[in-house]
């Protein structure tokens, strides 16, 4: 998969990635438990009767869990009669990700991957990882149980044996299984549509409680392998059912036959043997391997299992592993470690460290897609089987497996009183004693020394910085050695590169002679190496400078020395981006924040608030809707200090710019813009919102009036769904996001079907509830849309790109010949019914999305047009139906909104017309013409019954009316209508229903539409008919600028433009030229806002998406919209012409503003920076923590130079309300005193990593000093000694005390960390000598190993029992979570130490568990001592509430508010439920509740069902009241008016008998029904009474012959 990520989720990754302030409840003797153990310690007193789940065929209605939050929801599973069947075991597609995997694979994935966690085994001193399927899609049908048909094997209320209750196969078939994936996902959380491309994007994984987090593909999973196992056991489909013998369990099939040898059923393999008895909790030996079979399940156990005890390990076939090391990732065994070696080090450039300051759920550890890569935990199992642990010899080498066998791996302790070092790679132990140190001190200076030294120290002697010398720094020496013969005095204007004298330390000479060796100045076939003598580098490092001195002889130049020393730079890791540790913790890599620093005075600031985002702003989050800060800082490129009150006051200045730009560029006020678009709303300081909305107040009075305000309408880009809450506190200043209409129509409609989340979803994730939507200025002023620029399409494009491209390195920073490629497969694909890449239902999406109410829809260029090509060039195979819904809108959209779901899940929408708010509202006139009703289904397979009917209630005010067809679905695509002319015509009823019955509704797969999509409008509506409202001139007193109102409800936002639209051939095709042309088809579409693409003239650095497709989002001049020369949409005279027509046709014309970041600075300046990730947090990871960069921070344009700050006087003057009011963020009144003519580095945040090198400062590593010059006004002169010519020399040697150290600038190390020659680090401490053990070096502890060597990326077991961690930059970690190579994370609290055996509270917001062994539990049951279960979310490990969880044998969970697993009979959903005393769920079972008295659960959402049932083909009868089982009693069934007579022990019907009850007796017939009147019975006339069934005696011929009373026992006839 290809590095996903999305500027529209990154707020969200801000709750996991900034733990704060923390603290831990450590409760004593915490286990996690499996079901096993659960059912061991509880089981010891229970009969020895099984559970068993009979399943119930009678259709009663589903449980309602509507009422539940999205992320509580039951899988809604659709009705399903078949028997299980057994097939193949055959792939489908993973509901996550897409990949391919095997049926078992999916409900049992915990036992084919383990990455998640150390603990997989069901062990009593560990845990078991129950991993659930990927993508949470798995329904109740494929959670299968035994279904028997005698209520003698009932379940106790006290059960609790986990196993018994796990997934033996119900009545519903495996082919049912693919329907039912449709329905949403496990929990009924829904996956949001946030897996974007964007230039201010990130990968995340989704942590909105209400949203699904994506799975990722294991490396298995890519490959698709099929072990001969498997290819063994593919068998046709064969139904059948379970039948229990005894307590033995067979399975019979439809022809009578028996299962027997390996049997697929409904995707689990199983055992039958040689007299068709299942294998269960036992051992089979198959072809000579041994497997083993569940002892509930009897499903083929995979993965780590724990069985008497022993933890056992089978491969992915099933097979059991003996003598070999294991990989749990993979399931398989591993005949050496040898792949290990070829592993990448954790602070290589792919940026995988193994440390993270957040919940590393969030931190994306790329796996390369390659079969041989070892990426899970490794094991080794002996010649018994059985897992290993401790301190364990394999093949003479010596590993360490901890408690949980896990072998670890960069990991130190104390073993047999001796400190071993495990390899962080290999995990192969070395001993620490002796030293790796090579002593020798050498000589630094050479006879060319003197003639090199400086000529001075003043600033005009070296190329600098700030006075600070850098790696690029040339510097004038006091000679040259002319032509490479004869020295001589330099002159002014002679300089040479400092590298060519001088280097930091040897590697870097010896890559420096090799580079010169390169480029043909100097010849040595063998190369230098590391270990060649000091002299002989010496005389070569001169031979190259007589070189290139001849060579500036003869070319008379440097120019060319000059490319050559910065192409030898780049290749240094200490000067490129490697030692910046590149990570995937920001958009571009890496983000470095600003830091004040006395070494660099002039980027200082006393500001630079991070993350004030509307959730954050007063630094103390506000709304925990989305529980996060609601966004980060740190987006992309230079981000601009929006805390700053000079930078607001420019963010005003610019703001007055835009909505004058006709004013002030060509005197002409009907150019100007009207509304602006703000950008990256979650990655600002929330003060913008308030300034841009209290100058659009003044400016235009937008707050008085409906009419003012939707003159002047401005949308923000706000993800966050705490935003809308934020807009609301302060005033309604812009439009937010209806982010969750957005997200439901992206996944409910445009994803494969796989993917596809419930139609029903729409009236249970919602901002909006449109169920019935009868009110005005109720909603929240909002927007929406289906796509966007940066939303949906990029993802698309950049997965094709990699499909294409294998090796491409960033499908974000593709090439233009990679762009045309991907968009000749994107915009075939989009013809395709059956699509790869592209969206599904895009006319169904704007269906709904343009008749809603109470949301401005905005429509996307790319969904009319092509995104690449010409602008408004070709059009999409969208833009008849788009186009004709745009115009119904217009026509026809207005009144009140209900909106309802079928039990076949197809969505129906209403809108009535004006003047009618409710369905039974009789309207007027107008509404008579007015409404609309849309039909959608997002099933291609849908079939309904003929009995079936789907229902618009079009309402009172349409009945008896005429309604025509506006679009319908036909099997080759979509049939527009556009007028009344030839369209298809239904009538309403008398009460205003337009009914369509099942033959008439069903599924279609074309490229249009995948299910069904209709919709209807009445008859005989006037040609120019407006159904649309004008904004009130009316004045408001509410302080509010927007309400939502029928007037709101009639604007549509047009957004004009695609990221991939192509760069313009002729004056023709730029965008505002075509946009000029066409502004009468806008206002034809009833658009009353066109969002312009920013206008900016774009930088051309591409380093990022934007840049490179040059959209305008990337730029340096933000006052630069196409003076002299075009941007990509035109020249500023253009400009003026697009908004001049589109205001000649009523449109008004935003802005983008864009105020979060500029690009691609030209000018450098020296500033102190922190590695951080994107909310400013340090990356411990990383060496760069106050060092000195150079930072292309300087600049802004000839624009900037000339706008900057140009208005704010005048401003003043006009507004000076705006500069009296203090901003929430600072306390402080924007500031308008100084003018920023040019942007530098103390009105920045930070900026991205810009790939120079931590070292590219020069610092002299000893010391920690920078070298600089003289006369930088910051002190004394610092230089290497050979610049200055004193003696130098470096290397380790010894003196009384011990081992010191002098660099190659010959200064001794004193209290600091030295690297050496081989990259291992040492301390010296003050005195400079080589410290080991603990130290403590400017506040933060390090350890250093006996032989001096220092930790990096290492866990470490103290001689006190505790595990600490040491970051990659030596530090030990504190407050922060760690990942090992196997994935499994861990934290280490505020005093360095591992949580173990504990729960803990992050903020206290969320609370975790970290088992014995510190692993996080993810997707893991645990049992604490009160006795209580609780579940861990399988991606962010936090402890769940409110919700349903599932284990991987298919049994559900409810967790309660306290996230304990609830016990005993509960109320949920309005339904009642039971759950047994370990927790699961029950599911069409019996449950005994002593006293012969029974209650009974439904098989598919286990409500405990009440009145007349059929379980089993039998009919039984629960009493409404009190759901407990009628038996000994009458009881008649509503639906068919028939009463039965109950059985006294077993409440079936009793059947062909007679019965006495009460005095009274009754004959009940081969039914079961109680007869009336005459019948014949036995051949003889009996009457019985004709109202109470009473048998007459008078009339019976003979005496019956045998009857059965109330008080018999059992079931058989007793004489009389």
């Amino acid at each position: 998969m290809f590095n996903k990520t999305c500027r529209k989720k990154m707020y969200k990754a801000g709750k996991s990635w900034v733990i704060g302030a923390i603290f831990t409840i450590t409760l004593a003797g915490v286990t996690v438990v499996s079901g096993d153990q659960v059912s061991a310690a509880d089981n010891q007193n229970e009969p020895a009767t099984r559970i068993t789940k009979q399943v119930d065929s009678n259709e009663a209605n589903k449980a309602d869990d509507s009422q539940l939050a999205p992320d509580q929801k039951q899988p809604d599973v659709k009705a399903a009669e078949e028997k299980p069947t057994v097939t193949q075991l055959a792939t489908k597609t993973d509901a996550a990700t897409g990949n391919t995997k095997t049926e078992a694979a999916q409900t049992e994935k915990q036992e084919s991957q383990s990455e998640k966690s150390n603990v997989i085994a069901e062990d009593p001193q560990q845990s078991v990882n129950l991993e659930k399927d990927a993508a949470n899609n798995v329904s109740d049908q494929q959670k299968s149980v035994q279904s028997t048909s005698e209520q003698t094997q009932t379940a106790s209320s006290k059960e609790t044996n986990f196993e018994s209750q796990s997934n033996q196969l119900n009545s519903k078939a495996s082919s049912d299984q693919v329907d039912s994936e449709k329905q949403n996902s496990e929990n009924g959380e829904q996956p949001d549509s946030n897996n974007e491309l964007r230039h201010d994007s990130q990968e995340t994984k989704n942590t909105d409680s209400n949203q699904q987090p994506e799975s990722a593909k294991t490396d298995d999973e890519e490959q698709n392998e099929e072990t001969d196992f498997n290819k063994h056991n593919k068998l046709s489909e064969k139904p059948g059912q379970y039948l229990d013998k005894n307590g033995a369990f067979y399975y019979q099939y439809d022809d009578g036959s028996y299962a027997k040898g390996l049997t697929t059923i409904s995707g689990f393999t199983q055992y039958f043997d040689s007299d068709g008895k299942q294998v269960k909790g036992d051992y089979a030996t198959i072809d000579g391997k041994n497997y083993y079979f569940k002892p509930g399940s009897g499903n083929l156990a995979t993965g780590i299992q724990t069985i008497n005890s022993q933890k056992i390990a089978f491969n992915k076939d099933g097979s059991r592993v003996q003598n070999s090391f294991y990989e749990s990732d993979k399931q398989k065994e591993l005949n050496n470690l040898d792949a290990l070696k070829l592993q990448p080090d954790d602070d290589d450039e792919t940026g995988n460290s193994a440390s993270s300051n957040s919940n590393p759920y969030y931190q994306q550890r790329k796996k390369e897609n390659d079969k041989n890569k070892v990426s899970g935990n490794i094991y080794y199992v002996d010649q018994n089987g059985e897992i290993v642990t401790g301190l364990q010899t394999v093949d003479k080498k010596t590993y360490y497996f901890d408690g949980s066998g896990i072998m670890r791996r960069g990991f130190s302790g104390v073993f047999n009183g001796e400190l071993l070092y495990f390899d962080a790679k290999t995990g192969i132990a070395t001993e620490t004693k002796n030293s790796k140190i090579k002593e020798g001190i050498n000589d630094q200076t050479t006879a060319y020394t003197p003639h090199n030294a400086v000529n001075g120290t003043s600033k005009d002697n070296f190329k600098n910085i700030d006075g600070y010398l850098t790696a690029e720094s040339w510097y004038r020496p006091k000679e040259i050695l002319a032509e490479g013969k004869d020295w001589r005095a330099s002159t002014a204007n002679e300089y040479r590169p400092i590298l060519m004298t001088w280097w930091p330390d040897k590697k870097t000479e010896v890559n420096y002679l090799n580079y010169m060796v390169k480029a043909g100045l100097i010849d040595n076939h063998q190369g230098f190496k590391l270990d060649d003598d000091q002299h002989l580098l010496n005389e070569s490092v001169t031979a190259v400078q007589k070189a290139i001195e001849t060579k500036i002889s003869q070319r008379n130049d440097t120019e060319w020395l000059r490319e050559l020393m910065k192409d030898f730079i780049k290749e240094q890791p200490q000067w490129n981006i490697i030692s910046e540790t590149p990570n995937h913790d920001h958009l571009q890599r890496g983000a470095l924040s600003f830091v004040n620093s006395k070494l660099t005075p002039d980027a200082n600031s006393n500001f630079r608030l991070m993350n004030r985002t509307p959730t954050n702003q007063t630094g103390k989050e506000k709304y925990d809707v989305d529980k996060s800060k609601g966004g980060f800082e740190l987006l992309l490129a230079d981000d601009v200090d929006n805390s700053n009150p000079v930078v607001q006051a420019e963010q005003l200045n610019w703001l007055h710019f835009l909505m004058h730009f006709g004013s002030i560029t060509n005197n002409d006020p009907d150019a100007n813009f009207d509304g602006i678009r703000i950008d990256a709303v979650d990655n600002v300081d929330a003060d913008l919102l308030n300034i841009s909305a209290k100058y659009f107040d003044s400016l235009y009075g937008v707050k008085k009036s409906d009419k003012n305000a939707m003159s002047h309408l401005s949308i923000l880009e706000d993800w966050s769904h705490n935003d809308p809450l934020y807009m609301r506190d302060h005033g309604q200043g812009q439009l937010s996001m209806d982010d969750y209409s957005h997200t439901q129509l992206i996944w409910s409609l445009t994803k494969p079907d796989k993917l596809r989340g419930a139609m029903k979803r729409f009236l249970e994730y919602k901002m909006v509830d449109r169920s019935r939507d009868n009110q005005d200025n109720q909603a929240l002023p909002n927007y929406s849309f289906v796509r966007a620029h940066d939303s949906e399409v990029q993802t698309v494009i950049a997965q094709i790109i990699e499909d294409l491209y294998p090796g491409v390195k960033n499908s974000l920073a593709p090439t233009q010949a990679q762009l045309d490629a991907a968009f000749k497969v994107y915009n075939a694909d989009m013809k395709q019914a059956k699509k790869k890449y592209t969206h599904y239902n895009m006319p169904s999406a704007y269906a709904m999305m343009l008749t809603n109410k109470d949301t401005i829809p905005r429509i996307y260029y790319g969904d009319l047009y092509t995104d690449d090509g010409a602008f408004m060039e070709t059009k999409s195979p969208y833009f008849e139906a788009i186009d004709n819904f745009l115009k119904t809108r217009m026509k026809y959209v207005a009144g009140g909104q209900t909106m309802d779901v079928d039990k076949n899940d197809v969505l129906t929408s209403v809108r009535f017309g004006k003047g009618a708010m409710n369905v039974d509202d009789q309207g007027t006139d107008e509404t008579r013409t007015e409404g609309i009703g849309v039909i959608v289904s997002n099933n291609h397979d849908l079939k309904l019954n003929e009995s079936d009917q789907v229902v618009l209630h079009m309402g009172a005010s349409h009945r008896n009316q005429a309604f025509r067809a506006v679009i319908l679905t036909m099997t080759d695509g979509l049939q527009n209508y556009a007028t009344d002319e030839q369209a298809p015509v239904r009538w309403t009823n008398e009460n205003g229903d337009l009914i369509f019955t099942g033959n008439e509704i069903k599924g279609y797969l074309n490229p249009q539409v995948s299910g069904y999509l209709s919709a209807w409008v009445p008859v005989g509506a006037a040609v120019n008919q407006d159904a649309r409202t004008n904004a009130s001139e009316q004045q408001n007193n509410d302080g509010n600028t927007f309400r939502s109102n029928s007037a709101l409800d009639s604007q549509v936002i047009f957004e004009g433009f695609s990221n991939f639209q192509a760069m313009p051939k002729t004056i023709d095709e730029f965008a505002n030229v075509r946009i000029a042309k066409n502004a009468q088809m806008f206002r034809d579409w009833g658009i009353t806002s066109m969002q312009l693409a920013p206008q900016y003239r774009s930088s051309e650095d591409d380093t990022f998406l934007d840049s490179i497709v040059k959209n305008g989002y990337a730029f340096s001049d933000r006052y630069d919209l196409g003076f002299n020369t075009p941007t990509k949409y035109g020249t500023d005279g253009q400009l003026r012409d697009a908004i001049k027509a589109l205001h000649a046709q009523g449109i008004q014309v935003m802005a983008d503003f864009v105020p979060d970041q500029l690009y691609n600075m030209k000018k450098q300046e020296l500033t102190t920076v922190n590695r951080t990730d994107s909310l400013g947090k340090q990356n411990t990871d990383s060496d760069m923590q106050g060092d000195l960069y150079v930072s292309n921070t300087r600049g802004g344009g000839a624009y900037q130079e000339k706008f900057g700050g140009e208005f704010l006087d005048q401003l003043q003057k006009d507004y000076p309300e705006l500069f009296k009011d203090k901003q929430i963020s600072t306390g402080q009144p924007i500031d308008p005193s100084t003018k920023i003519k040019e942007w530098s580095a103390k009105y920045f945040n930070g900026s991205n990593i810009e790939g120079k090198g931590k070292d590219f400062v020069l610092k002299d590593p000893s010391t920690g000093q920078y070298f600089k010059v003289v006369d930088n006004g910051n002190g004394n002169d610092y230089l290497p000694k050979q610049l200055v010519n004193l003696p130098s020399s470096a290397g380790f040697t010894r003196d009384q005390q011990g081992i010191i150290y002098f660099d190659t600038s010959g200064y001794q190390a004193k209290h600091s960390i030295i690297k050496d020659d081989l990259d291992n680090y040492y301390y010296f401490d003050d005195n400079g000598h080589l410290a080991t053990g603990e130290q403590t070096i400017n506040g933060s502890k390090y350890y250093f190993l006996p032989n001096g060597t220092e930790l990096r990326s290492s866990f470490f077991q103290g001689q006190d029992g505790n595990t600490y961690y040491y970051t990659g930059s030596g530090k030990q970690a504190r407050n922060q979570y760690v990942l090992d190579k196997g994935g499994n994370a861990y934290y280490f609290g505020d005093d360095g130490k591992m949580l173990t055996n504990q729960l803990y509270s992050v903020e206290g917001r969320y609370t975790q568990y970290f088992d014995q062994n510190g692993v996080e539990a993810k997707d893991r049951f645990v049992k604490t001592p009160d006795g209580h279960v609780h579940y861990f979310d399988d991606g962010s490990g936090n402890l769940i509430a409110n919700r349903y969880a599932g284990d991987h044998d298919g049994n559900w969970y409810y967790i309660d508010k306290n996230g304990n697993a609830t016990t005993g009979m509960i109320e949920l959903d309005g339904v009642k439920k039971y759950f047994h005393d370990n927790g699961i769920q029950s599911k069409g079972e019996f449950i005994d509740l002593g006293n012969n008295q029974f209650f009974y659960t439904d098989a598919r959402d286990g409500h405990v069902v009440s009145g007349y049932q059929v379980i089993n083909g039998h009919p039984h009868y629960f009493d409404p009241n009190t759901s407990i089982q009628v038996k000994g009693d009458f009881a008649t069934n509503p639906e068919n008016g028939k009463t039965y007579y109950f059985d006294v022990n077993n409440g079936t019907p009793v059947e062909n008998q007679y019965l006495t009850k009460d005095g009274k007796t009754y004959y009940l017939n081969a039914a079961g029904e109680k007869v009336y009147g005459t019948q014949v019975i036995g051949g003889k006339k009996v009457n019985f009474d004709s109202q109470t069934g009473a048998l007459l005696q008078e009339t019976v011929d003979d005496k019956p012959e045998a009857t059965v009373t109330d008080t018999d026992e059992a079931k058989t006839a007793v004489t009389n």
